[in-house]
């Protein structure tokens, strides 16, 4: 049974550590006046923006990331089988905005939209090496090639006496 629960342990413990991440949860309503844009924030260095959930009381309008078109709101948010707006929910890490990047959400129409805003900010740098990184210098370059070259054809065996 020990041997069990311990296996059970290794097997989870890579999965659990890569699960865990600080976020930073973001909720914010805004007022739109007609046919303007407002910008809603710039990503800041070394993070990351998720969107979760966009809700609106009406159209036409659009989400821009640096002045481009991201999100259009018409597409998204109305339901043509109901004729009526509705929230529109995304899948994790499906709608990111990368860090320096600023989010904007344009009016077209010629009344206030109320819009909220769910999602949440995560360190997105890279702190771990990548896997074929074999001097740990944190690049893969010649160096690592010529250290997998090295071990190529080698035994392996410890009583070979290679």
């Amino acid at each position: 049974m020990k041997k069990c629960l311990i296996t059970l342990f290794i097997l989870a413990w890579p999965i659990s550590a890569w699960a865990i991440e600080e976020r930073e949860g973001y909720y914010k309503v805004l007022e739109i006046p007609s046919n303007q844009t407002l910008p809603i924030f710039t990503v800041p260095e070394g993070k990351c923006f998720v969107l979760l959930q966009l809700t609106a009381n009406n159209l036409p309008w659009d989400i821009q990331v640096n002045g481009t078109d991201f999100i259009d709101g018409e597409l998204i948010m109305y339901d043509y089988t109901s004729g009526r707006k509705m929230s529109h929910d995304f899948p994790d890490r499906c709608v990111t905005v990368n860090s320096g990047e600023t989010l904007s959400v344009v009016n077209f129409g010629g009344s206030t939209i109320k819009l909220n805003i769910i999602g949440y900010f995560y360190d997105c740098k890279r702190v771990s090496r990548p896997v074929a990184d074999l001097t740990n210098d944190r690049k893969v370059d010649f160096s690592d090639f010529a250290v997998l070259a090295s071990e190529w054809l080698k035994d392996g065996n410890i009583n070979s006496g290679a």
